[in-house]
């Protein structure tokens, strides 16, 4: 999906670009983000733009407004309030994306506030009311969430990533015994087998030398029931077919790339006085 709807490259979470529906899709979107924060030196002209109030007196925003200033002299980020540089506005954005219709409708999440004079009065008063708490509670809730999936998603990418590694050692073992000759299958391949044939026992010796590998024979065996082992000898010759098609393909291809081609026939009679021939 094409999240550049703000029409400001530069600012992707400019919240005075906000549609005026959001999808989950783009919430979650703008919430990795963060909120638009941003110094006076990453604007165009290199500082914020300043305006004239109705005493013609030329104000403009500061970036130390992102801050709240307590009595002992600490800082707490306003982590709610983002400003938007296509309209020189401050948003909550808080109340504009998580708060109840009440607190969407408030000017600070629909318009924006630009009354600089007065904005340090404005922040102060708007970070005490019920419907600004209730809707930084729900963002609170949303961003743990966020976390939490994140951290799913994360254990998930690496699982699939272990899995593809393993396959990956499978087929190299399956192209080595299929190169060498050497058969694959053993009469016993039991837990409790001595000798499980080539292709389990060689496997085997390469998991002491490879974790995800050897986590998964590990798991396999000490598990009774498995959805995919890779091992059966159903997935063998499924990967053997899938082998000897990348093999097929690619002398076909390296046939038509070629301008001449040699062919080789070889014959012989048998014991019954017919014929044979070889076609290479």
């Amino acid at each position: 999906m094409n999240f550049n709807y703000l029409g400001f490259d530069l600012f992707p979470n400019d919240p005075g670009n906000f549609p005026e529906v959001v999808s989950n899709e783009i919430l979650n979107h703008l919430m990795q983000y963060g909120p638009c924060q941003p110094s006076p030196w990453e604007l165009p002209g290199k500082c914020f733009p300043s305006s004239k109030d109705f005493l013609g007196v030329s104000r403009k925003f500061h970036h130390s407004y992102y801050n709240n200033v307590l009595p002992n002299g600490s800082f707490i980020k306003r982590a709610w309030l983002s400003y938007s540089p296509s309209t020189n506005r401050v948003y909550c954005i808080s109340c504009k994306l998580f708060g109840l219709p009440k607190a969407k409708k408030l000017l600070i999440a629909q318009k924006g506030l630009s009354n600089w004079k007065h904005l340090k009065r404005d922040l102060e008063t708007h970070a005490y009311t019920s419907e600004h708490l209730q809707s930084e509670i729900s963002r609170g809730l949303y961003s743990k969430n966020i976390r939490i999936d994140s951290k799913l998603l994360h254990t998930k990418h690496q699982q699939i990533s272990e899995n593809r590694e393993v396959v990956r050692v499978i087929i190299k073992v399956l192209i080595f015994l299929a190169r060498q000759n050497i058969a694959f299958r053993g009469h016993d391949e039991t837990v409790i087998s001595q000798n499980r044939g080539n292709f389990i026992e060689l496997l085997k010796v390469v998991g002491e030398y490879h974790g995800s590998l050897m986590a998964h024979l590990d798991k396999i065996w000490s598990t009774e029931r498995n959805r995919i082992t890779f091992l059966s000898h159903e997935s063998q010759n499924t990967l053997l077919n899938i082998l000897g098609n990348q093999v097929r393909f690619s002398i076909v291809k390296e046939l038509r790339d070629a301008e001449l081609f040699a062919v080789i026939i070889d014959t012989t009679t048998d014991v019954s006085n017919t014929e044979q021939f070889t076609f290479v």
